[in-house]
């Protein structure tokens, strides 16, 4: 652990942090979209 240091592993940490919000993002989306077109079709 002493070679990762305490820093490194708070950025990385950060950063899968904000990918997963982004994946989050994406697939919420993805309902949105399809959603508002089941709507138009009906």
């Amino acid at each position: 652990m002493d070679s990762i240091g305490k820093h490194s592993k708070s950025i990385i940490t950060a950063n899968i942090e904000v990918f997963l919000n982004h994946c989050m993002r994406f697939y919420d989306r993805q309902f949105i979209t399809r959603e508002n077109v089941n709507k138009d079709v009906f």
